[in-house]
């Protein structure tokens, strides 16, 4: 825990809203009280500056939590989706989503992690900057990114003049380190297993998907859907239906943080796992975005293997899963 809070430490220090004499409040429901309270304990010694306010996310706090999301300079919230509610908002998240919308480029939210916190922060972020500047380096002078596996995958992205951005945890707004990004014209066919993340709650429904779900790319336009489970293309149908964006890979990424391994639990910090993942919607009004976070496979920028079943390689670099 102790590493992992200290790279946490450092990605909030690296936050464009963060300043040395920063007030920072910390909203957690009550399983996350352990955490709250180790980040309470321990931020102070690495800056005894730090103005830092702790607080459960209870109904019977509200008018307390409104205060401190406005007061602050930077708020970090822990809880957990409630799936029974609209969008999966708890009660008490519904009271203060204007909040939330109206300073979010000071909030940070930590949903679902449930007892994987240090696997989101268990690599320091400069660690994972340096990893990142390595991979964009070797992209620029690239042409294509193709992605393929054992189950007959074969996609191709083309880079040639794509614009990489680096999640580092070295001065981006979210939080979780590990990851390059970018936007190219997508063909081919992948044969999907791993893990979704959105607020369609297609992740708790499913968990880790393992039996594959076929999908035919054509122009980043997904054509055609196939699989053995019944259920889960009616219900990816209806996603990719319901918004001409949603159907539409909108975003590319490669997960770097080393550290994270997937669990299915529509966490953010999975869209980091070291690998491909394919971002759908987000482009139209009206559509939602969800990350196809791909469990395995080979990565390679032209002809040069960057990453193979969650291990990066390149360069003489391997570096494997950290987490067995």
């Amino acid at each position: 825990m102790k590493v992992a809070l200290q790279n946490f430490y450092k990605c909030i220090t690296n936050h464009p809203q963060y300043n040395s004499d920063c007030t920072l409040f910390i909203g957690y429901s009550a399983r996350y009280f352990n955490i709250a309270n180790d980040i309470c304990k321990d931020f102070p010694i690495f800056n005894p500056q730090l103005h830092l306010k702790c607080m459960e996310l209870d109904v019977n706090n509200l008018e307390q939590i409104k205060n401190s999301l406005t007061s602050s300079n930077l708020f970090i919230l822990f809880y957990d989706s409630d799936y029974k509610q609209p969008l999966g908002r708890s009660v008490i998240v519904q009271q203060i989503i204007s909040e939330l919308k109206q300073f979010w480029q000071k909030s940070c939210v930590l949903k679902d992690y449930g007892s994987y916190f240090n696997e989101a922060f268990g690599v320091c972020p400069s660690e994972l900057q340096n990893l990142n500047n390595q991979l964009m380096n070797i992209a620029n002078e690239s042409n294509f990114l193709r992605y393929s596996d054992d189950l007959g995958s074969n996609l191709e992205v083309d880079v040639a003049n794509a614009r990489w951005t680096s999640v580092c945890g070295c001065g981006n707004l979210d939080l979780v380190p590990g990851e390059i990004a970018t936007f190219g014209k997508v063909n081919g066919i992948v044969k999907f297993t791993g893990s979704f993340l959105s607020i369609i709650p297609l992740a708790p429904k499913y968990g880790l998907i393992k039996e594959p779900l076929t999908l035919t790319i054509k122009d980043n336009i997904i054509v055609d859907v196939a699989g053995d489970d019944i259920r889960l293309i009616t219900d990816f149908k209806k996603y990719i239906q319901y918004n001409t964006s949603n159907a539409t890979v909108e975003e590319v990424g490669i997960g770097t943080n080393y550290a994270v391994k997937l669990r299915g639990i529509n966490a953010g910090f999975e869209e980091r796992h070291v690998g491909l993942h394919l971002g759908l919607g987000g482009g139209k009004s009206g559509s939602d975005h969800l990350d196809l976070i791909f469990q395995s496979g080979s990565l390679f920028f032209n002809e040069t293997l960057i990453i193979k079943n969650e291990t990066i390689c390149f360069d003489n670099l391997t570096i494997q899963n950290a987490i067995n």
